[in-house]
């Protein structure tokens, strides 16, 4: 899977002028780092890893491309993918729909695909035709085949910093800034595009804590979009030690923007038309021309008495500054882990505090059980249970019911007026046998109800106890 994830950025990038511009102290002027020999050595070494996994007896990687419609820079890019598939020993397929397919007919073949053993990695070609919702799409293919990058459970584990399947183009500049050595530890990055495929992935990779299940840069991250003002973009270039433009707006970035030293990263893939020629030609975010020559420009502004000694001089010095800068990392890396061991040895000292108290306290609670061993535990006694306690002798139960209620009950009918008026001289003390509940003189036992809710009270009544449903309906209180 490793080689299947690397073949995404190499495809995506193989016609994309991906560079990274940075001083040289000895020379004063720009060093461009091209990114098709990055590109170039990560193929040899997904072809190694291929290889590996071939001839320890697993079954050879396989990606499947659906390609909708006739876009001729998506049929270009899907051409380019399965190259670079073949080049590094990766089988891939191609899977061509007419542009009119519709988009359950497109998910049951991204189905028929998730469940098909022999394929390792599904990726749909973007964009799709207006009725189909890319979204949908996307969610529709199973995260461990996702080579994009782009389904909601791998966005979540990406933003929760843990190893998942990660964008083309924002692991491209991951690799980039990695291999090239860019140091990230507090910087200051700037990215301009906020795009949830290119944009917002390079920042969280970026901002993200090293330590994390998923490495991150450990810097200070500000993301610019569309509505953000030039003039306003313009500060934050000027401060940024790391500039990646990834907006979609040719000649974004330019030389009065960005500060001595620092790496500007262009994944900005715009055509335009040549004014010379008059042909169309890509291009990125950055005038790569413009920032490329601005250190030359300094340099020829200076004086030009430097000579070749000069030049032997300065390079020895940067030498020095190298060993002394190796010393002082050296040192710090040191300090801090003195400190480190100063708080581990606080923390078990407080540990053993704690646990000699908790003994102290353990030891005296025994010795107070000790000299009053008669005294029951607070377990040990246990309170009676409620049908005990209203069946024990001591509560005067009294006469529960009389007889004629007796009658009344096992007739399942409420009081008539005349039988409610007749009982209102034997109202008596008495405790409810279902609650426990006393009641006394004055305290209605019944109530009489209209003649349209006879029927319905009769009705119910015949479902169960009656005195139980009289309770319900708040007739007997």
């Amino acid at each position: 899977m490793a080689a299947i994830r690397t073949l995404r950025k190499l495809c995506q990038h193989s016609q994309q002028q991906v560079c990274k511009l940075h001083t040289s102290a000895s020379r004063q002027e720009a060093v461009v780092i091209s990114g098709k020999k990055l590109a170039r050595q990560i193929r040899e070494e997904a072809r190694a890893d291929v290889e590996k996994w071939v001839l320890a007896g697993h079954r050879r990687p396989h990606l499947s491309v659906i390609l909708v419609g006739d876009n001729p820079a998506s049929h270009s890019y899907v051409l380019n993918k399965t190259r670079a598939a073949a080049d590094v020993g990766i089988s891939s397929e191609t899977i061509l729909k007419h542009s009119d397919i519709s988009e359950e007919e497109l998910l049951d073949l991204i189905d028929k695909l998730n469940t098909d053993h022999r394929v390792d990695g599904l990726l749909v070609q973007l964009p799709l035709p207006d009725h189909i919702d890319e979204r949908t799409i996307c969610n529709a293919v199973a995260p461990t085949k996702d080579v994009d990058g782009f389904h909601v459970v791998n966005v979540g584990r990406m933003c929760l910093d843990q190893s998942t399947m990660l964008p083309a183009t924002p692991w491209g500049v991951w690799e980039i800034i990695n291999r090239t050595g860019i140091p990230t530890l507090g910087k200051n990055v700037v990215v301009a595009g906020r795009s949830k495929n290119v944009g917002m992935p390079i920042a969280m990779l970026l901002h993200t804590d090293g330590r994390h299940e998923r490495p991150g840069g450990d810097a200070t991250v500000t993301i610019s979009h569309r509505y953000t003002p030039k003039e306003q973009l313009r500060q934050h270039t000027k401060i940024a030690d790391i500039i990646i433009a990834a907006a979609g707006i040719p000649n974004l970035i330019t030389a009065d923007m960005v500060k001595e030293g620092a790496a500007v990263i262009d994944v900005g893939i715009n055509r335009v038309q040549d004014p010379v020629t008059g042909k169309g030609k890509l291009v990125g975010d950055v005038d790569f021309e413009d920032v490329k020559t601005k250190k030359k420009r300094r340099r020829s502004s200076s004086s030009s008495s430097t000579s070749s000694s000069s030049s032997s001089s300065s390079s020895s010095n940067e030498k020095t500054k190298r060993k002394k800068s190796k010393k002082s990392k050296a040192k710090k890396k040191k300090a801090k882990l003195k400190k480190q061991n100063k708080k581990e040895k606080k923390k078990k000292q407080k540990l053993k505090k704690k646990t000699k108290a908790a003994a102290a306290a353990a030891a005296a609670a025994a010795a107070a059980m000790a000299v009053l061993p008669s005294l029951p535990s607070p377990a040990a006694v246990k309170p009676p249970s409620y049908p005990e306690l209203w069946q024990s002798d001591e509560v005067e139960l009294g006469p529960v019911m009389t007889d004629e209620q007796k009658a009344r009950l096992s007739t399942k009918r409420p009081l008539t007026k005349e039988e409610y008026e007749a009982r209102q001289s034997v109202i008596r003390r008495v405790v409810d046998p279902e609650t426990g509940r006393t009641r006394g003189e004055g305290e209605i036992i019944e109530e009489i109800v209209s003649r349209e809710q006879h029927k319905d009270i009769n009705k119910q009544a015949t479902k169960g106890d009656g005195n139980t449903f009289q309770k319900k309906l708040g007739i007997n209180r």
